[in-house]
């Protein structure tokens, strides 16, 4: 459990003490009946000490649970510092890429499925599996098969804009004597083009050398997830900034580095009947990203970051017919990404805001309304003057 802040501190003790006041009861009362020395409870009025999570408890029990001011509930990813969350980005991108495939192969409809649209005319994927399994982690060792995969690679990484030709006229098969395409290598017959793609996506996983093999339960070596926690943002929202098309933005560069910009050359129209969402195979990439600013009671300014593959839509509070377009928030679907930079130094907000704004594509601001809005809530405007 994180450590409660001073002002949690002050919050819980002046509750209880609120209570027992409310019911005739002396602070020396509640102090023994919550089982804690009376100069320890005067020490937590102003914020020291420690409360336990058995003391917490006991405050629920006689005296209900504390009333936070109102706030906003996500579960997201939270780091301290921007810069770390930059740095990391991309790693982790990559390492959600993998962690996608490997789900995959997890997946028995889909694993039987890929067994299936890779299986020789003699074997059945079901009762020769584990010599298909075998065939397979041979495939990805092989010259033929490599020097697909890297042609298919250039194809990718050199096709831009709306032009599918270089992605439909891609030579990935043979002709058989019947007049089939299909590719057979290293005894494996690829029956299709989405299953040659959706292979070479998991050459991606090959060449990684994270010990992947097919047929093997030994865990991989990736980085560990990066987990989602409970939040919830009290305060205000002093600033949006957001941007859709992020085509040529660094937020989609992990995409670029492991596809290239032809986003449509790894998107499988259908596998052998059964139908993926590119959420389900593909890196991450983006379509638009939205960032708030808040700042909240206790004068700590927050970053929430909004990351969706698709449109982000907006809604306000239903009681809320303000019209300002900063009481209205960005519906978070399942498949988007949240992150919040909490607690960013006062002295340092316009830099990183402008750092923000470099990583969403977006050109540089005054901030002269943000700037207001940290005026009208009472926050810190470095270089102004106050006049009392």
């Amino acid at each position: 459990m994180e450590q409660l802040t001073k002002h949690d501190t002050t919050l819980w003790v002046n509750h209880a003490i609120t209570y027992f006041k409310s019911i005739g009861k002396t602070q020396k009362d509640m102090a023994k009946l919550l089982g804690i020395e009376e100069s320890r409870l005067s020490e937590m009025k102003g914020g020291s000490g420690l409360i336990s999570q058995n003391l917490m408890a006991k405050i629920v029990e006689y005296c209900g649970a504390p009333r936070r001011n109102p706030g906003r509930y996500e579960e997201v990813e939270l780091y301290n510092d921007l810069q770390h969350f930059f740095d990391n980005f991309k790693s982790i991108s990559v390492n959600r890429f993998y962690r996608k495939l490997q789900k995959l192969i997890k997946n028995d409809d889909i694993y039987s499925q890929l067994l299936d649209a890779v299986s020789p005319h003699e074997l059945h994927y079901k009762a020769d599996k584990e010599t298909i399994e075998a065939m397979l982690n041979e495939l990805f060792i092989s010259e033929e098969f490599l020097d697909k995969c890297e042609k298919y690679s250039k194809v990718l990484l050199t096709t831009v804009g709306y032009d599918e030709r270089p992605i439909e006229d891609f030579q990935w098969c043979n002709i058989d004597e019947a007049g089939c395409r299909i590719l057979s290598i290293a005894g494996l017959i690829i029956k299709d083009f989405d299953s040659f793609r959706l292979l070479y996506l998991f050459s991606k996983l090959f060449s990684a050398n994270l010990g992947f093999k097919f047929c093997n339960d030994t865990p991989l070596n990736l980085q560990p997830e990066v987990p989602s926690e409970p939040v919830i943002l009290t305060g205000k929202c002093i600033l949006i900034m957001k941007r859709g098309s992020l085509e040529s933005t660094i937020i989609n560069s992990a995409f670029f580095d492991l596809i290239g910009k032809k986003k449509s050359g790894i998107q499988l129209s259908e596998y052998r009947g059964l139908k993926l969402k590119s959420e389900q195979y593909m890196p991450d990439y983006w379509q638009e990203v939205r960032c708030e600013l808040y700042l909240s009671d206790n004068m700590n300014y927050h970053f929430l970051i909004h990351l969706s593959p698709t449109y982000i839509g907006e809604s306000a509070d239903i009681d809320d017919d303000s019209g300002n377009p900063l009481k209205w928030r960005g519906d978070v679907g399942p498949d988007d990404r949240l992150i919040i930079i909490r607690n960013v130094n006062s002295l340092s907000l316009y830099q990183k805001i402008e750092e923000i704004r470099k990583w969403f594509g977006l050109p540089d601001d005054s901030l002269f309304e943000l700037k207001q809005e940290i005026a009208k809530a009472g926050g810190y405007v470095p270089g102004a003057r106050v006049l009392l």
